[in-house]
């Protein structure tokens, strides 16, 4: 992985690896105009707040409009990919914030409620209810489909079981060494300065490339 910057500035212009080499641009404030990957460009438009008003993305043929209000998000639109005029909209998404003493809490998504008990955890959102013991998650019901969450005394998750099946969570201190579900096992490989670079699944090795 080779990066390519300047002395003056902490952006990245140029980054090349192993999948090939992506170009960036900036405006003023800092924020990202474009990205290239030598066949394909995502490209980026913000608002005077500057939040992102438009992604252009064209490897994904699709242009995304976002709307705001007092800084939260309340639209998103997707439409066919275009640098000019949107055409027709494929998919939307709204969100909703009516609490009158929290502004920046979301109490609606896509029309369905979300409620949240005296701490601000969430109760329940359409048809999922969710338990808590404090900040910990315990139990979400979704019609006939339960998840069950189990923690040890440092609040680390040890297991999480679906409808019956479990899977249980190791840990080497407070690094997660692996998981098991059944016969299946999955073990994370970690370098010198405790960042993730693989994992072992099942006897089988496989790698992480990173971007960044």
């Amino acid at each position: 992985m080779i990066i390519v910057g300047n002395r003056t500035s902490t952006t990245v212009k140029s980054l090349e690896t192993a999948n090939g080499t992506y170009t960036y641009t900036y405006d003023a404030a800092g924020n990202i105009l474009s990205i290239n990957d030598g066949t394909y460009t995502v490209s980026y438009v913000y608002d005077g707040l500057n939040q992102l008003v438009r992604e252009n993305d064209q490897r994904a043929d699709t242009t995304t409009v976002y709307t705001y209000t007092n800084g939260n998000i309340t639209g998103k639109k997707v439409y066919k990919y275009t640098l000019g005029d949107v055409g027709e909209e494929i998919k939307s998404t709204n969100y909703g914030y009516s609490n009158s003493e929290w502004r920046d809490l979301l109490t609606s998504f896509n029309g369905q409620a979300v409620t949240y008990d005296e701490i601000g955890n969430p109760l329940t959102f359409g048809s999922k209810s969710f338990e808590w013991c404090g900040r910990q998650l315990e139990r979400i019901t979704d019609g006939d489909n339960t998840y069950v969450y189990a923690y040890n005394t440092d609040g680390d998750r040890v297991s999480k079981t679906v409808n019956g099946v479990k899977t249980e969570y190791f840990y080497n201190g407070s690094i997660l060494a692996g998981q098991k579900t059944g016969d299946e096992t999955l073990i994370f490989m970690y370098d010198n300065n405790g960042d993730a670079f693989g994992f072992i699944y099942n006897g089988e090795e496989y790698y992480y490339i990173k971007i960044l």
